[in-house]
């Protein structure tokens, strides 16, 4: 009954024979179900909530015909409903047995409540006032010691002749709420099989969608799937303690436990729906607001779990509904605004899913507070919920996969115009010179990457030689090397001068850089006399590998190239003799890395190229890019950079070996 309804009833002294007595031959008239309409008395005792009552208590009986006994008052109806208030609640009713009373067996009364931590029912003889038996149920308790095995609570009742005034205590912390019924045994069975049926049927459906889930993030790989997999099970887990399906099948032997563990199990699956939340709607991308407002949400689902595990379980599971109730008008506000305004059309599935179960939040907690009365919404409302819920967003999700799959799919033909754009920029395949052999290798961590190689001869025979990188990866960094490309006129001018080239290609980009910044290294040959002259941007020094097998570091001192940072770079020169072999290389080949977290390095690079001193500038390149490839873990491991390689040989004729590396097309981008 609603909680307005039960504080406005008159309080007074009732003895039990101003109340109507339940005649044995009425119940056994009704064969299946007899509901209480006005038999009943009760008495809360609204003191009694932090602390359990004792196991054992004398006659009750004595305790309300006392001078001072608490007032009881009568009530009309079966389903007694106190609402969020915890404490004690006492029921009393009589039953009247007469000696011809026929069927002779017994009846159940049944508290269709499961999550209540402790149930007793004394019977009392009424003509002497004499405690005849006092039994005790409740999740405090083993659940083997239930007369029957079910989440719902069940006395037998099978009073003497005369009359029998039957007390019902129960204790609750949070809710107090009684659906209350005297059933026979097949009435019992029909309730059992309705119950089995419900509940089977939606654990079955949650596990059918954690099977298929697993299957799908098997198959896909996709990681919101996972984060399903964990909301589902969460949900399932949640659904179990608070039918007290878990107490019968997972911890039947752990008294106490179950109960204790579901506002717990509420707040982590809230914590689980956080996380799903945050990966399905991509709300570090798309809606940072709503990003920061779930991380609110999690402190206060922090705050709650502190008080639960302090003992404060009242204010705990305030603090976790008023976090529940925060996180639901965020969450239904960033979908309906992804859906509208980002076109993001899974959000729709987001949203409908969590308006169908915050609804059936709303019908429990209408049924939590003494607004309603209703045994099946107040066991099952959650649990369809959100199995509903978990349908609509296994929808989604399959609508976030077609999303998903065209999104690649448009990207996919962007890099492929991306890459068409930047094939042209990369060295012809047989770069011709008279004295100078070149092969290069250039492969990027994506489909498109910031690494940059160029060659520009004159024809007088002076050559420039370039390799840049661009910080990041992919489209963005493909963009600003493409501009590159095309600023490197103004460092041909003065090629001669490699310093003075790397100040005016910045001058030339610096507003186009964004907050990219740019490593160049420059190295101007001039074949008719072998001159070298070398100017570095930040970019990792060129090895000469000369005749004698000796490898020579070039080094030069110079800033990285920075839109607001003027550059400044020092200059070198040195003199290739015929034999000679230059090579120019961006850090991905020296950052390559291990399994074990090691760099492949300058040193080893250095060690390796000594080695390979007889191998031509193709031969080398290829060779340089299969022992990064061995030292990352073979072919198949992934860059976690651009690399580029760019040699030359300084000869005093020319044979046929310059170009891109064997193996690996021009165009490789």
């Amino acid at each position: 009954m609603p909680l307005s309804v039960v504080f406005l009833l008159p309080f007074g002294s009732i003895g039990a024979q101003s109340v109507p007595v339940i005649s044995w031959s009425a119940l056994s008239a009704d064969s299946d179900y007899f509901q209480f309409t006005n038999e009943l008395e009760i008495w809360h005792d609204r003191e009694a909530v932090a602390e359990r009552p004792a196991a054992d208590l004398d006659n009750p009986a004595e305790r309300f015909t006392a001078a001072d006994a608490p007032r009881l008052q009568s009530f009309a109806g079966s389903f007694v409903n106190y609402g969020a208030q915890g404490g004690t609640l006492w029921l009393r009713f009589t039953v009247e047995r007469s000696q011809q009373t026929e069927p002779p067996e017994k009846r159940w009364l049944s508290v269709g409540n499961p999550r209540l931590w402790q149930l007793d029912l004394f019977a009392v003889d009424a003509a002497t006032q004499q405690l005849r038996e006092h039994r005790r149920l409740g999740n405090v308790r083993p659940f083997a010691r239930r007369e029957l095995a079910s989440p719902i609570f069940a006395f037998a009742l099978d009073p003497p002749p005369g009359r029998t005034i039957y007390y019902l205590r129960a204790w609750n912390r949070t809710t107090l709420q009684l659906p209350l019924a005297i059933r026979s045994d097949a009435g019992w069975n029909s309730a059992e099989q309705i119950r089995l049926l419900l509940s089977g049927g939606l654990f079955g459906f949650f596990a059918a969608l954690l099977a298929y889930n697993l299957l799908m993030l098997v198959t896909l790989r996709e990681r919101n799937f996972i984060h399903y997999v964990v909301l589902l099970l969460s949900m399932g887990l949640f659904g179990g303690g608070y039918t007290g399906l878990n107490y019968q099948y997972l911890v039947p032997h752990y008294p106490g436990f179950n109960q204790a563990s579901i506002p717990g199990l509420g707040i982590l699956s809230l914590f689980a729906v956080i996380w799903f939340t945050g990966e399905f709607l991509h709300s570090h991308k798309l809606t940072p607001k709503l990003q920061r407002f779930l991380r609110l949400v999690v402190g206060l689902l922090v705050i709650a779990l502190g008080l639960l595990l302090w003992g404060d379980s009242q204010r705990g599971t305030v603090v976790a509904t008023i976090a529940s109730l925060t996180l639901s008008v965020g969450m239904i506000y960033g979908a309906m605004y992804l859906w509208h305004q980002k076109n993001f059309p899974p959000a729709r599935y987001y949203l409908f899913s969590w308006g169908v179960f915050y609804a059936a939040i709303l019908v429990h907690g209408a049924i939590q507070f003494g607004f309603l009365d209703n045994e099946f919404f107040m066991n099952y409302s959650l649990i369809l919920g959100a199995a509903l819920a978990m349908l609509l967003l296994s929808l989604g999700m399959a609508a976030r996969l077609k999303a998903l799959d065209r999104g690649r799919y448009e990207l996919a033909t962007q890099l492929a115009v991306a890459r068409e754009i930047q094939h042209p920029l990369l060295p012809p395949r047989n770069v011709q010179h008279p004295r100078l052999n070149v092969a290069y290798l250039y492969e990027p961590m994506e489909a498109v990457g910031g690494d940059f190689v160029d060659v520009h001869i004159r024809e007088d025979g002076t050559a420039l030689f370039a390799v840049a990188d661009v910080t990041g990866h992919g489209v963005p960094a493909a963009l600003l090397s493409s501009m590159i490309k095309m600023a490197l006129r103004v460092a041909h001018e003065v090629m001669e001068q490699p310093a003075l080239a790397l100040a005016r290609l910045h001058e030339a980009i610096k507003d186009k850089m964004g907050t990219h910044h740019i490593t160049v290294c420059f190295c101007y040959v001039d074949a008719r006399n072998g001159i070298l002259r070398h100017a570095s941007a930040g970019h990792p020094p060129p090895l000469i590998v000369r005749q004698s097998g000796q490898v020579e570091v070039i080094e030069s001192e110079g800033l990285l190239l920075h839109p607001l940072v003027p550059p400044q770079s020092t200059e070198c020169e040195t003199r290739l003799t015929p034999g000679d072999l230059v090579l120019l290389y961006t850090d991905g080949i020296i950052e390559t890395e291990n399994a074990a977290g090691k760099y492949f390095g300058e040193e080893r690079l250095q060690e390796l190229v000594g080695e390979l001193s007889e191998a031509g500038p193709r031969d080398l390149v290829e060779e340089l890019m299969q022992y990064s490839r061995i030292f990352a873990g073979g072919d198949t491991a992934p860059l976690n950079d651009d690399l580029t390689l760019l040699a030359f040989e300084y000869r005093s004729d020319l044979e046929s070996d310059g170009g891109p590396a064997e193996g690996l097309p021009e165009t490789s981008t």
